[in-house]
């Protein structure tokens, strides 16, 4: 039984006991008075052991305050180790993450840098071969320019067709003498005939001279030698023009021949000349237009370098994109390391929560607790003061400033 329920019973049993001896002695204390008295003075035990009571039950509820305090530090200093150790364990895995971010874009930007470089290199190599192609990039003068080339090739060419051309002129040119010589040669023929009738015609004069001397006996023996011989010589004279005449008409065959020739090797040479001229106008007319061709994409060849050239260069500036992450990485990085010391001081305070069981440990404790919370609070103002002065206040190339290194 509590101490006030035995206050309790006390208090009724003495007004009681006083009031059973007072009738016991003196019946006249039925009076009213008495009997008031002895209520008043068992109202007042009664009183007094109900005060009892109510302070004996706020003092319950004070242990049952004190013990469901006790409760909520313990578990909130728990909660707040829990807490603090897994954003430590969060804030470290994220520092190794930005750390790794930042050289897989340090790496990545250096291979990305590294092939513009090689792009523009290897575009100037090509313009430059594509001026050389033209001859307007040859340093030391021992390659004739393109152009000048094909002009002597096309005024050799024509020298070489003109030649032919006049070869084959000339060819003509021996037809028509050899067309003379067959002519010259037709008359000399007609002349060997002339040169047979008379050696027919002194044959035969010379037959009827025979046959008169033998008529004549001895007296125109004389005259028949005479005959002979001119016979003789008349049947030599027609041997030796047939013999001509052989010889003329082998001549002949022969000039024949070689004016055939002539004429087939004129007519091959002017065919020849003139296809060979038309092909090599035609030739010519198509290395004009092909250099002509060559020099305009070479232009454009120089016309697409230098924008590809000025294209892998904005690449460049834009790659620049790497300080700007690597400075917000970095600024994040610095708000890690307040939040973890942040979270230290938390991980500091619950230790000291957890330490204080009673309220005199706690009350020995605030002046602690008090100066971990406001060192969060000034590391809280640090990193509002980090967010407002971000070293990157833009969202993209167009516009913004970045705070260099």
């Amino acid at each position: 039984m509590a101490h006030s329920s035995k206050m309790m019973w006390f208090g009724f049993g003495w007004s009681g006991l006083v009031l059973g001896v007072l009738l016991a002695a003196d019946p006249t204390a039925r009076s009213l008075a008495v009997i008031a008295a002895l209520v008043a003075v068992a109202g007042g035990w009664l009183l007094l052991a109900r005060s009892l009571v109510a302070a004996d039950r706020q003092n319950g509820e004070a242990d049952n305050l004190l013990a469901a305090r006790h409760e909520i530090v313990e578990r909130s200093g728990q909660a707040i180790v829990h807490v603090s150790s897994e954003a430590t364990r969060q804030v470290e895995a994220m520092r190794q993450e930005i750390r790794r971010a930042q050289d897989i874009f340090s790496e990545a930007i250096d291979k990305l840098v590294a092939s513009f470089h090689g792009m523009n290199t290897q575009i100037q190599r090509q313009q430059l071969l594509g001026m050389q192609v033209v001859g307007a990039g040859v340093a030391d003068g021992s390659v004739s320019e393109f152009q000048g080339f094909a002009t002597k090739t096309s005024e050799t060419l024509r020298q070489f067709v003109e030649s032919v051309v006049e070869n084959s002129r000339l060819a003509m040119s021996l037809v028509e003498m050899t067309d003379r010589i067959s002519s010259q040669m037709s008359e000399v023929r007609g002349m060997l005939g002339e040169i047979e009738g008379i050696s027919k015609q002194t044959n035969l004069l010379a037959l009827n001279a025979a046959i008169e001397a033998a008529r004549a006996g001895e007296a125109g023996r004389g005259f028949a030698v005479v005959a002979d011989e001119v016979r003789d010589l008349s049947s030599r004279t027609s041997h030796f023009s047939q013999q001509i005449r052989d010889s003329l008409l082998k001549m002949q065959a022969n000039i024949e021949a070689t004016e055939q020739a002539i004429n087939q090797m004129a007519a091959q040479d002017m065919t020849f000349a003139l296809t060979s001229k038309n092909d090599v106008e035609n030739a010519m007319l198509g290395i004009n237009e092909m250099n002509r061709r060559t020099g305009d994409t070479v232009s454009e060849l120089n016309v697409i370098a230098e924008q590809v050239e000025q294209s892998v260069n904005q690449a460049i500036v834009s790659l620049q994109f790497q300080d700007m992450v690597t400075q917000l990485l970095g600024h994040v990085g610095r708000r890690l390391e307040v939040m973890d010391e942040i979270l230290a001081d938390e991980q500091k305070m619950a230790a000291v929560l957890n330490n204080s069981g009673d309220s005199l440990a706690a009350l020995a404790a605030l002046s602690e607790i008090c100066q971990h919370v406001d060192q969060i609070s000034q590391k809280m103002g640090v990193i509002s003061q980090k967010v407002d002065n971000n070293p990157v206040n833009q969202t993209g190339f167009a516009s913004g400033d970045v705070e260099l290194f």
